[in-house]
């Protein structure tokens, strides 16, 4: 489908459509109109100028052969009756692809009736009206249908953008606007029977925005697909886009992702703020025990540094983190990612584009041959990702990459299930961590609980652990937090460094839980007790930590 929005960036271009025309006919879009009679009205142009226009810009043919013989056997998919409703001409049939002669290319029921209704791929050209009542004569040998005369038409095409229209695009400005106030990640448009109910993901949970009515359903998520230059007659099938808004002087990437439901269209946006400062690795949550041992790992000239965990627990932040302490001067340090979530002076980005086959292989293929110092992998996703990411920690670079695994041990199962010899994973792997994202708490107004030592002592993951006496739990809030105690996210991590013994477990193949037993034993923290001591000490409460601990019988509470 033909965006509609790129033709009139173009007449804009031109200086024969104002700001005021060009919202206007985006709302004639909106509302199933012809945009050829808007056009034809609004513009200074006759209408061989305006579909020539078009023909230039689309690179469409304007169709102007006179003697051209139809072939009636199309008259099989395309009646009088639905040619004169679609103000199309069938010209010719190749397999189960149609060529049509429109009026105008931009009619949502034209493709919905050509692509889904008669399941046909369509091939478009221009003609002019005169020509299109010739033909639709000659082919169906009654009278063609007529056009309004420009003389006619109606004048009042700012009615068709009444002050409802003008105020469905202020309440989506302002929804996007308020989400970018409150640090929301994620914004959630979901269809309900009769309801649109909108949202935000602040620190990990999904918060009730507002409730509108049914009626705002369609009408936000064509806005939303118009913006994101999506094609807004497909209501069938899932479609992903983008598009940039700067609210409140701050540029931000909305990464769209639409998903048909039963009562309609759910859209999902995720806010990407580019320019965003990154905080330190000690800001994000690494304490010193932990800190000190991942900072040499930084310094290693080679080797692989994995940061695995679940979608939005924070792997990207942390990477970036540690991209910071390296020398950026002195480095060439490029990544692949999907998307590119931050901008960090000094280094090279590049941007995973599945259509175009420019994925995570292939790319770092490519950054391979570009002489890299440090590479990082926004997520290894199949073997041979994986494969090629551990020859380059093998070949003498320094390799970062996330993974979704559940723990740091999960992540050499998950690598071994992958495919990827256990040879590789003992000669590159230098350090895995794992994390979880939690809320912090008010350290003002939180409450302290005494802890229950026999329920802990199922959870200490080592007797050399000491088990708090005590945890903050969440307060009544207080001006400090203005009456919000739980506020802002930090991490709790575990990290695991093979030693010998992990080698020889790694090279038998061996189980889980093997791995993490060892790789307790070794030294490492589990993240869920790092998040207990977290909240012995009032940076979270122990409710954020309760849904990460390992599985047991005891169904105790704090």
């Amino acid at each position: 489908m033909f965006s509609f929005r790129y033709l009139l960036q173009k007449l804009r271009a031109r200086n024969v459509l104002n700001e005021e025309d060009e919202l206007a006919a985006i709302a004639v879009y909106d509302q199933g109109e012809s945009v050829i009679d808007f056009l034809l009205q609004r513009l200074p142009w006759k209408e061989p100028e305006i579909k020539a226009f078009m023909s230039l810009i689309y690179s469409m043919e304007l169709f102007q052969d006179r003697e051209f013989l139809i072939d009636r056997t199309m008259l099989h998919w395309i009646d009088a009756g639905l040619s004169a409703k679609l103000r199309i001409l069938p010209l010719s049939m190749k397999g189960n692809q149609i060529r049509i002669a429109v009026d105008d290319p931009f009619s949502v029921l034209l493709w919905q009736t050509v692509e889904y209704e008669l399941n046909l791929k369509a091939e478009l050209c221009l003609i002019l009206r005169t020509d299109f009542q010739s033909l639709y004569r000659q082919l169906y040998n009654c009278s063609a249908p007529t056009f309004k005369p420009i003389s006619t038409m109606s004048t009042g095409y700012p009615d068709l953008l009444p002050w409802q229209i003008e105020q469905e695009q202020d309440e989506l400005l302002q929804i996007l606007e308020q989400a970018s106030d409150k640090k929301a990640t994620d914004i959630h448009f979901e269809p309900l029977e009769h309801a649109l109910r909108v949202r935000f993901r602040i620190d990990g949970n999904l918060i009730l925005h507002r409730m509108f009515e049914e009626t705002k359903k369609a009408n936000f998520v064509s806005r939303l697909k118009i913006w994101s230059e999506l094609n807004i007659a497909q209501q069938r099938l899932p479609q992903d886009g983008q598009f940039q808004k700067t609210l409140n002087d701050e540029q931000i990437d909305f990464r769209v992702s639409t998903l048909p439901l039963l009562y309609g269209e759910k859209v999902v946006l995720r806010l990407l703020r580019k320019n965003q400062s990154l905080s330190s690795l000690e800001q994000l949550g690494m304490t010193e025990n932990l800190l000190r041992p991942f900072e040499s790992l930084l310094r290693q000239p080679h080797g692989m540094i994995l940061v695995c965990g679940p979608t939005a627990s924070g792997k990207t932040t942390t990477l970036y983190s540690a991209l910071q302490q390296l020398d950026r001067e002195s480095l060439n340090i490029v990544t692949i990612e999907d998307p590119v979530e931050f901008h960090l002076a000094g280094i090279q980005q590049m941007q995973v584009n599945d259509k175009l086959h420019a994925t995570f292989a292939k790319g770092l293929r490519a950054i391979l041959r570009q002489d890299p110092d440090v590479i990082l992998i926004g997520e290894i996703r199949d073997r041979e990702t994986a494969e090629v990411a551990f020859q380059a920690a093998l070949t003498g670079h320094l390799v970062f990459a996330s993974l979704h695994t559940s723990d740091a041990a999960g992540a050499i199962t998950r690598l071994l299930d992958m495919g990827v010899e256990p040879f590789l994973l003992t000669s590159t792997l230098s350090g895995i961590v794992s994390q979880r994202l939690i809320r912090k708490v008010c350290p003002y107004c939180a409450k302290f609980e005494f802890a229950d030592s026999r329920f802990l002592e199922h959870y200490r993951p080592h007797s050399h652990y000491e088990i708090p006496h005590r945890f903050a739990q969440v307060g009544e809030g207080c001006p400090k937090c203005q009456f919000h105690p739980l506020q802002g996210r930090m991490g709790i991590f575990e990290l695991l460094i093979p030693d010998a013994k992990m080698h020889k477990l790694i090279m038998n193949k061996a189980s889980l839980q093997e791995l993490r037993s060892s790789a307790i034993e070794n030294g490492m923290k589990p993240f869920y007790w790092d998040g207990i001591e977290k909240a012995a000490l009032a940076q979270t409460v122990i409710s954020e930590i309760i849904p990460y601990l390992p599985r047991r019988d005891a169904t105790d509470c704090l």
